[in-house]
């Protein structure tokens, strides 16, 4: 079994959002709980080596639906039956990554690119974990002392990748529509109970707050309301602490954090005028074809997403794009197999914002090399005071456009340029972070190209490699994708979407001191060479275990046939053997009964022995 910081990066590494919750405990160690969960290796270990007691958390939504299947007898939670009465009506839950948590009930682990509802009991001992909740995650030690453990069949080391969302499981999920929205004001969804107990108050507390903000009460109410249940029925209470961590920050689930609520008072009929009732029909209005900034590639006056892993060339490439349009030249995009560039419109304006590359350091050298026409690009560098007030719908924004009116805007990342308050996976708040840009567009002629990292998942191509939000994919009107080839200094650009016509073939460059340039045009996808380079690592992965178990019987000779598993796991990580490649060495030298692992009686450790 990992330790709880090798499974911690491990986790990270897999693309999965991860934070430390306290040891023993299922309550974030955190000041802001699930809302700092990271998916970066780096910093997921820096917690771990802070405390390695620290039990594992995994923040939900960011494409991942846990289906939470509650056992708890003593407080009248039976959720395994519960899911055998489901089963029986609706078909078997798909085989997924299954864990088996430290009170006897299972979470369920499925992909999808849907956002669900956090609910509780969507069915009876049943809750979805989705946006904006959480789950523990193996090896977490419950606080009865029981670790949570992979089911033999469902753990993630075992699978290839985690199951789709789908069949009876997709059923139960989509249920949480239905217990959120239809849900009235009169309805008591929180079952009064005498006494909260350990296990169980959790639970109890979120169906009240939950109860509580559909009546659109302050959040300060809620939070009192919350604070006397908890004080006057917990058994025992939650601490302050607890219920800041715990519960309160669910206030802000799937909305930004608003004011108190404050009584408006709709407008009488009487004021609006008559002539402002007046709507077009169809038949006053001129059917236009679709106008395009790059043709195939990029629409005019409208939003493209250029999306991929760091050190891919996103920003070379938009550089190249930047000095082609500055320059009044037909972009490699476009070039139609000629490498060579041509002159067939006026120089036009570009304006740029980046938050990521320093502009007298890095992107003018860049747009130089490609030959830019300097006079014709502008931007405020990040260490501009004003470069705070740009956000996609900022008033700063709007009057730059209109007094520039530049043809392309472009920023990069898009992390940097949307309200701090909004998270990524807010379907609803992104959609309002983005929809100025389409109004942007269309008023001063501007196409945007957005920039945006991918996520960590493996094996994912498309959609699903857009990190946390699925309406940057819906209000945007072309996705390019980027991503390596497998060969050395060259990339690809996949269009994934196409809302005018036809995808686009794949466009093979090359980058080449800081410069992207054209090569050829070829039929491949993103999903074509995402699967190409999982082939390849499984191939040399297979290599590494042949060499990883040569190394275990290399290593057990020296020791006369038997060494601590602890000191032979070390000597082989000291050889940058992964725990993943040492744990399937192991189980490949058991089946093929050349090793076996005995325990010390006296000592009661574990020794690996040949045979």
């Amino acid at each position: 079994m990992p330790s709880l910081k090798e499974a911690a990066i491990h986790y990270a590494e897999l693309g999965f959002y991860v934070f430390p919750l306290r040891p023993r405990r299922k309550d974030p160690a955190t000041q802001h709980g699930f809302q700092d969960a990271s998916c970066d290796p780096g910093t997921v270990e820096a917690w771990w080596i802070q405390n390695p007691e620290y039990n594992i958390g995994i923040a939900t939504g960011h494409g991942l639906v846990v289906i939470d299947v509650d056992e708890h007898p003593e407080d009248g939670k039976y959720g395994v039956q519960s899911l055998g009465d489901w089963e029986r009506e609706n078909g078997e839950m798909p085989p997924t990554w299954t864990v088996l948590t430290g009170s006897g009930g299972l979470h369920y682990w499925y992909s999808t690119d849907e956002n669900f509802k956090n609910v509780v009991e969507v069915i009876p001992s049943i809750d979805i974990r989705s946006l904006g909740g959480y789950v523990v995650a193996p090896p977490s030690i419950h606080p009865n002392g029981t670790p949570y453990e992979w089911e033999a069949s469902g753990d993630p080391e075992d699978l290839k990748e985690m199951s789709p969302l789908e069949g009876s499981a997709l059923k139960l999920a989509r249920k949480s529509y239905s217990k959120t929205s239809t849900r009235s004001k009169s309805s008591k969804p929180y079952k009064e109970l005498k006494k909260l107990t350990k296990g169980h108050r959790q639970d109890a507390l979120m169906a009240l707050q939950g109860y509580l903000k559909n009546l659109n009460l302050a959040d300060e109410t809620i939070k009192e309301a919350v604070r006397r249940e908890n004080e006057l029925k917990g058994d025992p209470p939650m601490s302050e602490e607890e219920l800041e961590k715990e519960i309160f920050p669910f206030l802000r689930r799937d909305i930004a954090p608003r004011e108190d609520y404050t009584e408006t008072v709709a407008p009488a009929t009487s004021l609006i005028p008559d002539d402002d009732l007046d709507i077009p029909t169809l038949d006053t209005i001129t059917p236009q074809k679709a106008e395009w900034f790059e043709h195939g590639y990029i629409p005019a006056k409208s939003i493209t997403i250029m999306c991929g892993t760091g050190g891919t060339g996103k920003t070379s490439i938009w550089c190249a794009l930047a000095a082609a349009v500055s320059n009044g030249l037909q972009t490699f995009l476009t070039s139609e197999g000629e490498v060579k560039l041509k002159a067939y419109r006026k120089n036009r304006k570009v304006m740029f914002f980046s938050a990521e590359d320093s502009v007298s350091v890095v992107l003018v050298e860049k747009l130089q090399k490609a030959q830019a026409n300097l006079k014709n690009i502008m931007c405020l560098d990040v260490t501009d005071e004003r470069f705070s007030d740009i956000k996609l719908g900022s008033p700063r924004l709007d009057k730059l456009l209109d007094r520039h009116r530049p043809a392309l805007c472009i920023f990069d990342p898009i992390q940097a340029f949307i309200d701090k308050k909004v998270s990524m996976s807010d379907r609803n708040a992104m959609r309002q972070e983005m929809e100025p840009l389409i109004r942007f567009g269309q008023k001063y002629g501007t196409t945007f190209l957005i920039v945006m990292h991918t996520n960590k998942q493996s094996n994912v191509w498309g959609r699903q490699r857009m990190a946390d939000s699925a309406d940057l994919w819906d209000i945007s009107r072309s996705v390019l994708m980027v991503g390596e080839t497998g060969e050395e200094g060259y990339g690809y650009i996949s269009q994934e979407k196409n809302s005018y016509g036809k995808k686009a073939q794949t466009v093979i460059f090359k980058n080449e001191t800081g410069v992207a340039t054209f090569q050829r045009y070829i039929s491949k996808t993103d999903k074509d060479f995402v699967l190409e380079a999982s082939r390849k690592k499984a191939r040399e992965g297979s290599d590494e275990l042949g060499d990883a178990c040569n190394m275990i019987m290399s290593e057990l000779t020296d020791h006369n046939g038997k060494m601590l598993a602890t000191d032979l796991t070390e000597e082989l990580k000291a050889f940058d053997y992964s725990f993943y490649i040492i744990k399937k060495a192991k189980q490949e030298l058991k089946r093929q009964k050349k090793i076996c692992v005995r325990k010390d009686g006296y000592e009661g450790k574990n020794y690996i022995c040949t045979l």
